[in-house]
């Protein structure tokens, strides 16, 4: 990896982090509880990181592809808090946020591969 897109990851890293600062604190002022933010920005991360692979973003230099993909979504979303809401849960509702978190975090990469993917076909034909 050149300095140069390093750069980029480490940029979008920080603001991928500042994203879900500031996520926690929404989720905290709605009086919502902290595995809901988790929920959340993984979801929302899978879709993205889904449509940014199924599309390609061709018109984006790879630095920013990798900006996007591995700094900005890469510290959006988190495994470890999800490890460690599982780890600290009731058996029952450890093993249910898991079910819930990966069965729609894997549909939300997958529709936003999709979404991507017909983006991209579409832009490809003549208009």
């Amino acid at each position: 990896m050149k300095f140069r897109e390093a750069g980029a990851v480490a940029l979008a890293g920080a603001l991928g982090t500042a994203a879900r600062i500031g996520v926690d604190n929404a989720v905290g002022l709605a009086g919502l509880e902290s595995g809901i933010s988790t929920l959340a920005v993984n979801i929302i991360g899978a879709f993205v990181l889904g449509l940014v692979v199924g599309h390609g973003l061709p018109t984006l230099s790879p630095a920013l592809r990798s900006a996007l993909g591995v700094g900005f979504l890469g510290a959006f979303t988190t495994f470890s808090a999800v490890s460690l809401f599982v780890a600290t849960a009731t058996l029952g509702v450890g093993v249910g946020f898991l079910a819930l978190h990966f069965s729609v975090g894997v549909f939300a990469a997958w529709s936003g591969w999709q979404a991507g993917h017909r983006l991209r076909v579409r832009q490809e034909v003549p208009a």
